[in-house]
């Protein structure tokens, strides 16, 4: 048998009758290597968080350790420990005897110890002879008793990449993948004009805005979250390398726009994830930018998503972590921070709200809740506790997801009531963490959508005007009604003064033994206080 190689004329005619299937290819190969390469500095940053140095805030203390003995302290036999050098993981005391050094005393994280060594509660222990003396010898193994004595741990600290480390490593990815994608696109441009486009809609403006400002104004009371930030720009990177490569393979065309910016945003609302579980974030945008291009039904002629992409990237993410027993990503309780994080929401949501009819899901699920508490006296999620808010707010309330007719949605939003608090109930019956039971019924209830319609559709049309969307500002006006006067009754019974402790979040007032009480603390138990947040931010700028 023989076999002939392919002219070289084929293979180039090859290239120019399938540039899709190619540029499809060269964009999944971009988020390939930028996962791989992710993985690579996660993996090497892991390795070196092994490491340690010693806390900065507890150097003064180091001088106390060897206080039994005295730090430049006269002692017999002209001997005195003369200075102490401290670097990023070690600190070395000095023994001199009339200005000649005669030994010194190591100490270095105990993990490090050797066989045979001293160890303490934060240290290993070395004293090192350089000059035979017996005084001298005598005053290093006082020095370590003293060491021992007064070792109350807390000397050293785990590494962690820095705010600008992370920016600029997010930044970099984010700026990479589109780069890729703009060399991409014009090699693509050349060879089909008209398959690339930009497509920036205000329904992708919209509740990106509100995510963005939502984000900020958990940043101010957030201390940690200015190390969780940078990490949704190679989230935003990867998600689009992947929905520009399915986007080819799937429409023939390329479109850039804003509709990721939202999938990402309300991905990480809902979860918080650092730099060593990125994975798991990375997974849910994959599902959720799949569903985007791979899950679609025609309603009216028009196409439109089957789920909810975020919902159900959270879903099969919250799946993997609870059959796996994965910890982390909740950080339902910080996003309660802020003193007035629902208030901001509703007034957020209100214009998206009056744009388009979706209020009556988001009003008939917080009614249906309500009921459920009363019926059964399973309190799982108060519908205005922050996250649960948010999610009846942005995450249910999907123009493309939810059903057509008014009757509908109500129907929708019932089941979305029901299903965050039979999913809470069953959570916690299996394994005591309701988190997720606000994500686990949006795909569900996407599913049913249809048939919300169709079981609709079968009430009188008297019955069906009363919920049609010419009234979508009286729904708002009934929606903004029952939040607030829930507000005025619930706000004291929402603070969690324990969580403000922990987590140091400002403008949080203590007692004189420390406590903090809703009596000291105004603007976080009483609704709508932003006249005097804002103030309280601006004493804090003139004091400084």
């Amino acid at each position: 048998m023989t076999t002939t190689a392919r002219p070289r004329a084929a293979r180039g005619q090859d290239l120019r009758s399938a540039p899709h299937a190619w540029a499809a290819g060269l964009l999944a190969l971009g988020a390939v290597v930028g996962l791989l390469a992710g993985t690579a500095l996660v993996a090497g940053r892991a390795e070196s968080q092994r490491a340690v140095e010693l806390a900065p805030a507890r150097h003064e203390s180091l001088r106390e350790l060897v206080a039994d003995v005295g730090l430049g302290a006269d002692l017999d036999g002209g001997m005195r420990l003369a200075r102490m050098r401290v670097d990023r993981t070690e600190v070395t005391y000095e023994l001199e005897r009339s200005g000649r050094l005669v030994g010194r005393l190591h100490l270095r994280p105990k993990r490090d110890a050797a066989a045979g060594e001293v160890t303490t509660t934060s240290f290993a222990v070395r004293r090192e002879v350089i000059e035979p003396d017996d005084r001298g010898s005598q005053v290093l193994v006082a020095a370590t008793t003293s060491v021992a004595a007064r070792d109350d741990g807390g000397f050293y600290v785990t590494t962690a990449l820095s705010w600008r480390e992370l920016a600029a490593w997010g930044a970099g990815s984010l700026v990479a993948a589109l780069a890729w994608m703009a060399l991409v696109s014009a090699w693509l441009a050349r060879r089909v004009p008209g398959v690339v486009a930009v497509d920036l809609k205000s329904t992708h403006l919209l509740p990106a805005g509100v995510q963005l400002v939502v984000f900020a104004y958990w940043w101010l009371y957030w201390p940690g979250f200015g190390a969780f930030a940078p990490l949704m720009l190679p989230q935003l990177a990867f998600a689009y390398l992947v929905d520009g490569a399915l986007s080819l393979a799937v429409r023939k065309r390329l479109v850039f726009g804003l509709a990721l910016v939202p999938v990402v945003g309300s991905t990480n609302l809902f979860v918080q994830f650092g730099l060593s579980q990125l994975y798991l974030p990375l997974g849910a945008i994959l599902v959720a930018v799949a569903s985007k291009a791979l899950l679609w039904r025609e309603v009216g002629g028009v196409r439109r998503h089957v789920f909810n992409p975020s919902g159900l990237g959270l879903t099969v993410m919250a799946l993997v972590q609870l059959s796996a027993g994965i910890d982390g990503g909740d950080g339902a309780a910080r996003f309660g921070l802020p003193p007035n994080m629902t208030e901001l929401v509703l007034l957020l949501v209100l214009a998206a709200q009056l744009r388009r009819p979706v209020v009556l899901v988001s009003l008939v699920a917080f009614v249906t809740i309500d009921v459920f508490h009363a019926a059964t006296r399973l309190h799982y999620f108060d519908p205005l506790w922050p996250p649960v808010f948010l999610a009846l707010t942005l995450l249910a309330t999907d123009p493309a997801t939810m059903p057509e007719t008014g009757v509908g949605r109500v129907l929708f939003g019932a089941l979305v009531g029901l299903g965050f608090m039979v999913g809470a109930l069953l959570l916690d019956l299996a394994c005591g963490w309701d988190f997720y039971g606000k994500v686990l019924v949006i795909p569900l209830v996407n599913l049913l959508a249809p048939a919300c319609d169709r079981a609709g559709a079968r009430l009188r049309q008297s019955y069906r005007a009363v919920f049609d969307e010419r009234h979508n500002r009286a729904h708002v006006f009934v929606w903004v009604a029952i939040v607030v006067a829930g507000l005025y009754d619930a706000k004291p019974g929402l603070f969690a003064p324990l969580e403000l402790a922990r987590e140091g979040t400002p403008l949080v007032a203590r007692g004189p033994g420390g406590e903090v009480t809703c009596a000291r603390n105004p603007i976080f138990c009483r609704p709508f206080s932003f006249v005097r947040e804002v103030d309280a931010w601006a004493a804090g700028a003139q004091a400084r």
